[in-house]
């Protein structure tokens, strides 16, 4: 009998087994950004607020037989200094000196930027005309003279 010799085959050489593909990460979202809203137009007017409107107020002098009392002419002074100091802070918008008699009668007209700046005011000048004679302190606006007729 014959023997079958078993032959053994040479080895046979394998490819290596592919590597597993890399797994991509997924990116993280971002958000989208929006954009920025534009500023307000130049053009566009101020929303008005309540306070805003401006005040006016008038600060009289009188006399009795012979003139505005030095007194009240030395508040009428410091009273207007506070008004001047307002005024260049800009809390205060206008100020006329009106004459009103042939003795020294005088009427200091005001306007205030608002309501806020007129009560502050007020207030300091209140404080200053305390005990003057002949001097009052309204919250009107001032008469105006009638100009002339031609």
């Amino acid at each position: 009998m014959i023997e079958n010799p078993v032959v053994e085959a040479p080895p046979v050489a394998t490819a290596p087994a592919p590597a597993p593909a890399p797994v991509k990460k997924p990116r993280p979202l971002t958000a989208v950004r929006e954009p920025a809203p534009r500023p307000p137009s130049v053009a566009a007017a101020p929303v008005p607020v309540p306070d805003a409107a401006p005040v006016h107020a008038t600060v009289t002098t009188l006399s009795r037989g012979k003139g505005v009392p030095p007194e009240t002419r030395e508040v009428l002074k410091r009273i207007r200094a506070l008004l001047e100091e307002r005024k260049a802070s800009a809390s205060v918008t206008a100020l006329e000196v009106q004459r009103i008699g042939l003795e020294g009668e005088s009427r200091l007209c005001i306007e205030f930027r608002s309501a806020a700046d007129a009560q502050s005011a007020l207030a300091e000048m209140r404080r200053l005309a305390t005990g003057s004679d002949l001097l009052e302190i309204a919250e009107t606006p001032c008469p105006y003279r009638k100009e002339p007729t031609p």
